[in-house]
């Protein structure tokens, strides 16, 4: 009678394991996604379409805004992703971290997942939360670092499970940078969702002659990073009238650089457009110019290929991994004589086999190695490790 007791205990347990293991095997891996907001920039832009496509029957995503909100958040309510915008009007603010804390410990979260000033703000109140499992993704080069920044993600940094950075040039710098153990840093690109850039129609090369103007463009931020007033100066050696240049992004030296172009007499020529639908913007112009000092991996760069535009870009960090001398017209940062040498030559080119081929192969490589759903896949990998 014991024994039969027993017995049947033994397989009550059994039973009650194999249930529990089999409804662990179905609980979903929640994930906080803290960045400061959804600000138009290539990295916001990348977090968000990377939780768009997660595979939402095995995780559950959240973002976590801890300075403000920003464009996509619609998306986010369009998607049903959850997110929660806490309020930073300091550079540092105690009562913004203590909430930033607070919604994490609340959680629980599984992962947290990092990206800006996330690195630092969002890692310690992690690891204050006592979550085990850290992810940051470094996006950039950061030569214009302050020390004491260096050292204090040099401290953060030490707090993670892994650091991904978005390309080799990324990861050699901040393995060195930062004294990251090589172990613990691995490089994915950003990825993009193909289908909402294509080439215009219009972009037919025989329509160029027919047209008022020969349109450059830019996208970025108007900061120092991206070497625009570089691209005035070399832009004003441009004698046509037929030619201008249309710069869309934000920043702090948006009165400088318009300052700069009333200078150059320029008004009439350059237009900083301020934010703009990249998409959109990209199917307008007819050459796309990045004169970055330097730059992580410019995912604006797939943005342009994929658009069927020409590309002239500087030849540094992580630009040279997306685009090449058989993609792209490649320029020395901060050199305004090769910068107008090569919009000169391209404009007068424009209706070449040799820009035709530069196109066709920018193209081609973009889709094969930065397709959203790869990209996915290899953070998914990456979280299941854990």
């Amino acid at each position: 009678m014991i024994d039969n007791k027993i017995k049947e205990t033994k397989e009550d347990i059994k039973t009650n394991k194999e249930i529990k293991e089999k409804n662990e095997g179905l609980k979903k891996i929640k994930i906080d996604y803290v960045i400061p907001t959804l600000d138009r920039g290539g990295a916001e832009r990348f977090f968000v379409d990377l939780v768009k496509n997660l595979d939402r029957n095995k995780y559950e995503p959240r973002l976590v805004l801890y300075k403000r909100g920003g464009d996509w958040t619609k998306e986010l309510i369009a998607y049903n992703i959850d997110f929660v915008i806490l309020k930073k009007e300091k550079k540092i603010s105690v009562s913004n971290f203590i909430s930033l804390y607070k919604t994490i410990k609340k959680r629980k979260p599984d992962i947290v997942h990092t990206q800006l000033g996330g690195d630092i703000y969002g890692v310690l109140a992690a690891k204050l939360a006592r979550v085990k499992n850290i992810v940051t993704t470094e996006v950039n080069t950061n030569q214009d670092e302050s020390y004491i920044y260096n050292l204090v993600k040099r401290f953060t940094l030490s707090f993670v499970s892994w650091v991904v950075a978005v390309s080799n040039a990324v990861s050699s710098d901040i393995r060195k940078r930062y004294k990251l153990n090589p172990n613990k840093v691995i490089v994915i690109y950003n990825g993009i969702d193909l289908e909402k850039f294509s080439p215009s129609e219009e972009k037919n090369l025989l329509e160029h002659n027919k047209r008022k103007s020969f349109v450059f463009g830019s996208v970025g931020r108007l900061t120092e990073q991206k070497g625009y007033k570089y691209l005035i100066k070399a832009f004003s050696k441009i004698k046509s009238k037929r030619v201008k240049l249309h710069i869309a992004g934000e920043g702090h030296l948006k009165d400088e650089l318009e300052e700069e172009i009333k200078k150059l007499g320029l008004e009439k020529r350059v237009k900083l457009v301020g934010h703009v639908n990249s998409a959109k913007f990209l199917k307008e112009i007819d050459a796309f110019v990045l004169p970055s000092l330097w730059e992580g991996m410019g995912i604006v760069l797939v943005e342009a290929a994929l658009s069927g535009v020409p590309i002239i870009a500087s030849k540094v960090g992580g630009i040279v991994e997306v685009v090449n001398k058989d993609s792209a017209y490649l320029v020395n940062p901060q050199s305004e004589e090769e910068l107008e040498e090569a919009m000169e030559y391209l404009r007068e080119n424009i209706n070449s086999l040799e820009v035709a081929s530069k196109i066709e192969r920018a193209s081609k490589e973009v889709k094969e190695r930065f397709e959203i759903g790869e990209i996915v896949n290899k953070y998914q990998e990456l979280y299941n490790n854990f």
